[in-house]
């Protein structure tokens, strides 16, 4: 007897809904039903990434095997040989889809049928990994990918929001996904919205990851189950610069998710918060840690194997069964209002932090003026109180008080002739409109500063001073 093996490697990839499948006119024989059995058994037993538990659930099937049969409808079997599985270990990547919907799968990625091989010469697997598939039948619909410009309701944030069915790494996917970016240059915040994305591919996972870093950045990795060796395959994965990355490397981002969020988007969001760059709104998501592969069974059916695992590479956790956890939890109906407050609480911030970083930097400036004009009484207005600063006085770098004042007064900086005075304004830190850390370089001197907010004027509370090294 001749089987169709046809294996489809797809990293990251859709949530099968095994237990959703519509109903079926299609009849599974007794014969079949064994011959599928012990073809899965063979399958699980020798790909599934997880050997041990492989082996328990090679041996489950085995025994629905030695049961006698009546003739079942397709989507009656397919949910019976689903639950024994699951039975098992609960792995949502893996199970039995119908020639109905297998068929949909290798339309969907342009799937060759795979060479036929007589049983008893042994099975013999032609591996193709369609990672970069690029076939016709792989066209992006208009659910998959959506976005436009929005304005957030404090009516000054422009918003790019993303929404993505599907992980569509295909080159015109790849293409949409740019002019999708292309269009958003010079919004505030992007929003993807991943809560109905049931998952995809690699390809999309590291180009989309690519637009918010603007050099390749480590995000999981994967690995892989044991070879003949006994060795494992571990594969690092790393986001893709490209040309639009570093208008949006530094550009905030939030990624809502829900329990139907899945797989490689589930990838896509442990990476980025791995990483730190994304906030992640909603519910803790599905728990799709394994990739998996597609392999032709008997009668034409199909079967989704999982054969590989995504983790961390610094703590060896992932998200298998327990989902990625969010950062900010709400229900997913509510995610996206959430993140509106959030962007507009930031930004809120942000303008607070602005105006306080300009008074900061109007009182350096100040100060700088009165250092280069010997101003006693412009300086001493600015120091919230009588305070010591240290000067690197000698070549030995012995350090002594002195006061920042006396320094003004004996013409350290109105000594310098006007054609060399210069001042560079650093501000490091401003902290709850509280307390503010800068720096202030003359041509000799470097002033480190700590600043504290008086009733809505910045006053100086300590100076550390250094001499600059000077060159030529």
């Amino acid at each position: 007897m001749k089987t169709t093996r046809t294996l489809l490697t797809i990293i990251w990839t859709l949530l099968i809904h095994f237990s959703l499948l519509a109903q079926s006119e299609e009849k599974a024989a007794p014969n079949l039903q064994n011959e599928i059995i012990e073809e899965l058994s063979n399958l699980i037993k020798k790909e599934y990434v997880l050997e041990e538990i492989g082996t328990k659930m090679a041996d489950k099937l085995r025994e629905l095997k030695d049961k006698p049969k009546d003739e079942m409808a397709s989507d009656e079997f397919i949910a019976m040989i689903n639950q024994e599985l699951r039975s098992v270990y609960m792995d949502k990547h893996l199970g039995v889809v119908s020639p109905e919907r297998f068929k949909q799968f290798q339309e969907m990625f342009g799937l060759e049928e795979g060479n036929q091989h007589n049983q008893n010469q042994g099975h013999h697997n032609q591996k193709e990994d369609h990672s970069n598939n690029h076939d016709a039948h792989d066209k992006p619909s208009a659910n998959e990918l959506n976005g436009s410009r929005v304005i957030n309701r404090d009516g000054r944030t422009n918003i790019g929001l993303v929404k993505l069915s599907r992980f569509n790494g295909t080159e015109k996917g790849l293409q949409n996904m740019k002019k999708l970016f292309t269009s958003f240059i010079g919004v505030d915040v992007v929003i993807i919205d991943l809560r109905n994305c049931k998952g995809g591919d690699a390809d999309m996972v590291k180009a989309l990851s690519g637009y918010f870093f603007n050099q390749p950045t480590y995000l999981v990795s994967t690995i892989s189950r044991k070879d003949e060796k006994g060795n494992r395959e571990v594969i690092e994965r790393w986001s893709v610069v490209n040309k639009l990355s570093e208008q949006f490397s530094n550009t905030p981002l939030y990624i809502m998710t829900s329990t139907q969020t899945f797989s490689a988007a589930e990838s896509f969001s442990f990476g980025l918060q791995l990483t730190r760059r994304a906030t992640i709104v909603g519910e803790n998501t599905g728990g799709g840690g394994h990739m998996n592969t597609f392999f032709a069974l008997p009668g034409g059916y199909g079967a989704s194997i999982s054969v590989g695992r995504t983790f961390d590479g610094k703590t060896d956790k992932g998200f298998q069964g327990t989902g990625v956890q969010v950062d900010i939890q709400v229900e997913a109906d509510h995610a996206f209002a959430k993140t509106l407050a959030l962007i507009q609480a930031s930004r809120t911030a942000e303008l607070a932090f602005d105006a306080s970083k300009e008074k900061v930097h109007q009182t350096l400036q100040e100060l700088s003026e009165a250092w280069y004009n010997g101003d006693v009484k412009k300086a001493q207005s600015l120091i919230y109180h009588e305070n010591e600063a240290y000067l690197k006085l000698d070549d030995d770098k012995v350090v002594k008080k002195v006061n920042l004042l006396k320094l003004i007064e004996t013409g350290v900086g109105s000594k310098i002739p006007r054609e060399l005075r210069n001042r560079e304004i650093s501000i490091y830190e401003v902290r709850d409109d509280k307390t503010a850390i800068a720096r202030l370089m003359f041509r000799d001197q470097i002033h480190y500063l700590h600043l504290i907010n008086d009733n809505g004027s910045w006053k100086i509370i300590s100076d550390l001073i250094t001499e600059k090294q000077m060159h030529g």
